[in-house]
């Protein structure tokens, strides 16, 4: 499961209902503060019980990873870019998985002026698509070995940044997923006060489960369920192969 659950949400219940109605085994959440986290941890601890948790330096969230089985925890992927991640070597019944939650930088508005607008666009535009490069780099020196990268990436699938990726690994919903796959905006949430949000449905994917050759994508889906979050999850089911 990719969940970017949204730093302002404190609906504890919804969050773990949404998870306790997928059930996956591996969870990339993005926008995990401390205090949720400890919240869910006492919620969802007894079926996760091997969590980790980074956030950036003098951040109040961060990237965080839930797993039902046992993790080596790697840390971050230090980009020097301000790249917010978690990274753990897990071990699943089916062998050890490098499983990397990941959050590049969105794009917000400078409002100020218009040219100040255009400018925080491109500076954030620019600067995702060189954290993408960056995780790029570390998939080539990471070699052949079973890899997840999930997450909220901001970007869409028609940007260098997803192509980068994708020529590397493999996007489960374009593989087995039915319809748009959009993610953002979900109407549902509370916690952002913009009428535009609560009356346009979802128009972009920007939340995606990538894996490696090891694994064939058996289903893909967006959860369209009340969680809180201007995020719909996205769960990817896959199973190991004789690669």
């Amino acid at each position: 499961m990719a969940f970017n659950i949204l730093v302002t949400n404190r609906d504890v219940e919804a969050i773990a209902g949404t998870v306790e109605a997928a059930q996956p085994d591996l969870i990339a959440f993005a926008e995990l503060g401390t205090g949720m986290d400890a919240a869910l941890a006492r919620r969802l601890g007894a079926a996760y019980p091997y969590r980790t948790l980074h956030r950036l330096p003098g951040a109040n969230f961060g990237s965080g990873i839930y797993s039902r089985w046992p993790l080596d925890d790697l840390g971050s992927l230090k980009t020097g870019l301000g790249l917010r991640s978690a990274a753990a070597d897990v071990h699943t019944p089916g062998g050890t998985v490098r499983f990397v939650a990941l959050h590049p930088r969105s794009t917000w508005l400078d409002r100020s002026s218009l040219d100040a607008a255009e400018a925080s666009i491109e500076t954030n535009f620019r600067g995702r698509e060189a954290q993408l490069a960056a995780v790029c780099r570390y998939l080539d020196e990471w070699g052949d070995r079973p890899v997840i990268l999930a997450g909220d990436f901001n970007t869409s699938e028609f940007s260098d940044a997803y192509r980068c990726v994708a020529h590397r690994l493999r996007d489960s919903y374009r593989e087995v997923g039915r319809g748009t796959g959009h993610t953002w905006p979900a109407r549902q949430t509370k916690h952002i006060r913009s009428r535009w949000l609560e009356l346009l449905a979802p128009v972009t994917r920007i939340d995606y489960v990538f894996h490696s050759h090891h694994w064939d994508a058996v289903e893909a889906q967006v959860l369209k369920m009340d969680t809180g979050s201007d995020h719909r999850p996205i769960v990817a089911t896959l199973r190991w192969n004789n690669e």
